[in-house]
């Protein structure tokens, strides 16, 4: 909207410009293909689809999460991942055995 007595919208005494809509600009953005009634079941269906967990072989270097991290205010600015170990034993379920330098860890971690 123009302001009476100087002929310009505000964004333009701010900015000294005229103001570029989002519309006004051609972006191709997700999804890139349109959705219609036939794909929308399908496209629906996709988008929910749970993300597949990744597996980890034996000697794989993995970072472990510190979820202590997240919960305690004071350590805010702490580092969330533990050094690189090593997947030393496959457990089933996500779970793995973690070595290391040549020391297994007594708990198991999962992958999840």
């Amino acid at each position: 909207m123009k302001q009476d007595t100087t002929q310009a919208t505000l964004f333009e005494l701010i900015y000294s410009r005229t103001a570029t809509l989002p519309v006004e600009i051609e972006v191709n953005t997700y999804p890139t293909e349109p959705i219609t009634e036939e794909n929308f079941q399908e496209t629906l269906h996709n988008n929910q689809l749970p993300n597949k967990p990744v597996e980890f072989k034996i000697g794989d270097k993995v970072l472990l999460h510190c979820t202590k991290v997240e919960k305690q205010w004071n350590e805010k600015f702490d580092p969330k991942w533990d050094r690189p170990f090593h997947i030393e034993e496959i457990l089933g379920n996500g779970a793995y055995k973690l070595r290391l330098d040549n020391k297994i860890l007594t708990k198991a971690a999962h992958g999840d």
